[in-house]
């Protein structure tokens, strides 16, 4: 009996363990999600598509609560996986708990309720434990559960200034090419209405932002592959065909003696986009 105690502690700190290494890696790594997170976009992403198939009409409405469905089902397993992974460790040794009401055996049910406040920073102090260990254990479950909290908030935070900046360049783009989405006559019409230096200068800062973009994009590969607007103006696929288009037109002019001063920033621009 008390060997099946220990493992279903072993259990809780595995599943712990786990968790908060899938919160690691998806939150601080710089391009790496973590494999609990990755399958729950890749299935939320082959779900959409499956509806995708059966109802085509509702693809854009679908494709864009993608992203959205994505982060809140992750969130809520990571959650859910750390108050019951500690609700296990606490399980087999609920005798060491006292309760405010005293009323009948502590639980597993109570075990998940204990793991629960503590997780979330409450405490309500309805139930504590005795055993030295154990505060010590429900102490570090405290600071961990804000940890995470805090965590989350980040991921949320970067999340939603990722799709903001990669809007505004989408829009910028457009604004770009005269609301056509063409980057080829976006360059010849600059070329008529200002002069190398002002294009290059322009051209410039269009590629740091672009450089922006792609580290956010890499840090949150979420952004890239599966975040989708409802509205086609914010279309990555739009934004990444102007640009392309833009700098294979500054290329072709760039060979030209007439317009070398492009060649550098063409070459940029290549290599980004």
């Amino acid at each position: 009996m008390e060997e099946i105690k220990w493992l279903m502690s072993l259990l809780g700190v595995i599943l712990v363990f786990v968790v908060l290494l899938d919160i690691i890696q998806t939150v601080l790594h710089l391009d790496v999600d973590g494999y609990i997170a990755n399958k729950i976009f890749k299935t939320i992403w082959l779900l959409d598509i499956k509806i995708v198939r059966v109802i085509p009409s509702s693809r854009r409405k679908v494709v864009s609560i993608a992203g959205p469905a994505m982060i809140v089902a992750t969130i809520a397993v990571w959650v859910s996986l750390f108050i019951v992974g500690f609700a296990l460790i606490y399980w087999p040794f609920m005798d060491l708990f006292r309760s405010a009401t005293e009323y009948g055996t502590l639980t597993f049910i109570d075990a998940l309720y204990f793991s629960g406040v503590t997780a979330s920073v409450l405490g309500y102090g309805d139930i504590t434990p005795l055993s030295g260990v154990l505060q010590i254990v429900s102490f570090m479950q405290a600071v961990l559960g804000f940890a995470l909290l805090t965590g989350i908030l980040t991921f949320l935070i970067s999340i939603v200034s990722g799709v903001s900046d990669r809007n505004a360049l989408a829009l910028r783009m457009w604004a770009e090419t005269g609301r056509s989405g063409d980057g080829t006559n976006a360059i010849l019409r600059s070329l008529r209405h200002e002069n190398i230096g002002d294009l290059r200068l322009r051209l410039q800062t269009l590629l740091g932002t672009m450089h922006a973009m792609n580290q956010k994009m890499h840090q949150f590969p979420i952004l890239d592959l599966f975040y989708r607007s409802r509205d086609p103006l914010y279309s990555p696929e739009v934004m990444i065909r102007s640009i392309t288009q833009m700098t294979i037109t500054t290329k072709i002019l760039s060979s030209d003696e007439k317009y070398r001063r492009l060649r550098n920033v063409a070459e940029e621009l290549g290599e980004v986009s």
